[in-house]
């Protein structure tokens, strides 16, 4: 645990396995990060930036 002037945090560190078992389809998608869109892919699917 660590004391900061504006409170205290704890830090945490796991080691974990992990399998995904699935199929290969060779499709590969492209994925733009942008100043129009929060992202962009080359089907044209849009993401719009989130509002806070």
């Amino acid at each position: 645990m660590i004391r900061r002037a504006d409170g205290y945090y704890a830090q945490f560190c796991l080691d974990a396995d992990r399998c995904e078992e699935g199929t290969y389809t060779g499709q590969v998608i492209g994925i733009d990060l942008g100043l129009k869109y929060f992202i962009k892919d080359q089907n044209d699917n849009q993401v719009t930036y989130p509002q806070v």
